[in-house]
């Protein structure tokens, strides 16, 4: 016996000795890859990192490739809130990296191309913007939505045989794939689809609540005239509605009414396969 708690005891050293090493290698770790970083950058980091989740939010739901955050800004510039902007690959690619300086403050933009700053648009894009406010939005489905809070649990798989979501979705049963649209009813007016798209978006009234909880918090539908200090709207300085923002709110409430709980690398639902990259593309186009 003495001898097993000798054991146990080395063990326990070793562990701790152990332990120690993996501490001094990951603060080293750390302090080389802050060291990779110029002290000018250090110096808006905190500003760099909210600007970057509100770009998230009310411009872009998915990160722009690196190359085009590498691109010179037009002069003169092109309109954001053109038709233009779409009418060739080229010209979307503009209009992002216009789009983007024209919500960043003009000192920082000598910013936009480096790594550190691209690397922190996606990363708060990914891990903040889209990952915090989506959580929002489903605790609050139930209320958003007129159905039970429960089916919006990120841990209810059953979400596909709810009869109320098969019909926002347009899906007939579960594992229905084939069915699923890029403009499911639940964007139009009654949530009937309409081939001429003329009533697209008609269903306001979840967008509207949905907005209201990103921008002003989870308890915002219960409070009247403009919420706490703290909320993303103050944060930001946001005072009115983007295309972007728009856009943002349909894909992330269709997100949660999918069996879906992650996008692919590419902005694609793991479990229904819906492509919500593009769909955020072709919403934000219509409000342009």
């Amino acid at each position: 016996v003495r001898h097993l708690q000798l054991e146990n005891q080395a063990l326990k050293n070793d562990n701790r000795s152990l332990g120690e090493k993996n501490k001094t290698l990951s603060s080293n770790q750390c302090r080389r890859s802050s060291a990779q970083v110029p002290d000018e950058l250090k110096v808006f980091d905190v500003e760099l990192s909210t600007f970057s989740r509100k770009y998230g939010i009310v411009a872009e739901m998915f990160p722009p490739e690196h190359r085009i955050l590498k691109l010179p800004v037009p002069n003169p510039p092109p309109a954001i809130i053109s038709r233009s902007r779409y009418a060739s690959k080229s010209a979307e690619e503009l209009g992002l990296v216009t789009e983007l300086y024209s919500l960043l403050p003009d000192h920082l933009h000598r910013f936009v191309p480096t790594s550190h700053f691209q690397s922190l648009v996606r990363q708060s894009i990914m891990l903040c913007s889209r990952s915090s406010e989506i959580s929002k939005l489903r605790v609050m489905a139930g209320r958003i939505f007129s159905l039970d809070p429960s089916y919006f649990d990120i841990g209810f798989t059953n979400r596909d045989t709810i009869p109320e979501i098969q019909k926002m979705l347009g899906t007939t049963g579960p594992g229905s794939r084939s069915t699923l649209s890029k403009f499911p009813p639940v964007l139009f007016t009654r949530q009937e689809r309409d081939p001429t798209m003329s009533t697209v978006f008609g269903n306001w009234e979840p967008l509207a609540k949905a907005i209201r909880i990103i921008m002003f918090g989870k308890n915002s539908l219960d409070i009247a005239g403009w919420p706490r200090a703290k909320c993303n709207a103050r944060k930001w300085g946001v005072t009115s509605c983007t295309p972007g923002l728009l856009a943002w709110g349909w894909v992330a409430l269709i997100f949660i009414l999918s069996p879906n709980t992650s996008f692919t690398k590419d902005g694609v639902g793991a479990k229904s396969r819906l492509p919500y990259a593009a769909m955020f593309t072709a919403y934000k186009q219509l409000w342009v």
